[in-house]
């Protein structure tokens, strides 16, 4: 029996506190998740927050025979497109957002690059945006995506295919600019 799952045995058996130890584990990749999709910290709090609140109330559907990480990453990806839905005024990732990105050492050139990136990806599909966040940004195997977004890997590696050209496609318009 793996770790998340000895935990949530034992906050099922009522050691609610135990429940922290998911928090801390996963907090950071969960924000990071819900705030490349949403583009806002606030919300991406927020939205974290949801989550865990969401997974704590539903700790007995937990199948666990599934990877805990793919079902919380599930979670969050739904709850930050939901509320991208939802929202009526999203912010754009602007010079500021792509700057989090890049390393605040680096050149000028590489910081406009990671804007020019910022700005296509937010051009993108959401299907193929938000396969290029889990694969680039939060580094998942092709597996991992595949199990999150419940698609066998196949279907994963073609639309990520497709996710990179249409993405080189924009950057290239930008480039030319």
């Amino acid at each position: 029996m793996n770790e998340d799952n000895e935990i949530i045995i034992d906050v099922l058996n009522g050691n609610i506190n135990s429940f922290r130890l998911i928090i801390e584990k996963y907090q950071r990749k969960m924000y990071n998740l819900a705030f490349q999709i949403v583009n806002d910290k606030d919300s991406a709090k927020d939205i974290t927050q949801d989550v865990f609140i969401k997974i704590f109330n539903h700790l007995k559907n937990f199948n666990s025979n599934k990877k805990f990480f793919s079902w919380i990453y599930r979670i969050t990806l739904n709850e930050s497109l939901n509320w991208k839905k939802k929202s009526t005024y999203l912010e754009p990732i602007d010079e500021l957002h792509a700057a989090e990105y890049s390393n605040p050492s680096v050149d000028y050139e590489k910081n406009e690059r990671a804007i020019q990136i910022s700005k296509a990806l937010n051009k993108l599909d959401e299907k193929y945006r938000t396969l290029l966040i889990l694969r680039h940004y939060n580094e998942l195997s092709y597996d991992e995506i595949g199990e999150i977004l419940e698609l066998p890997t196949a279907k994963v590696k073609s639309r990520l295919y497709i996710a990179r050209e249409k993405l080189r496609n924009l950057l290239g318009s930008y480039d030319n600019e």
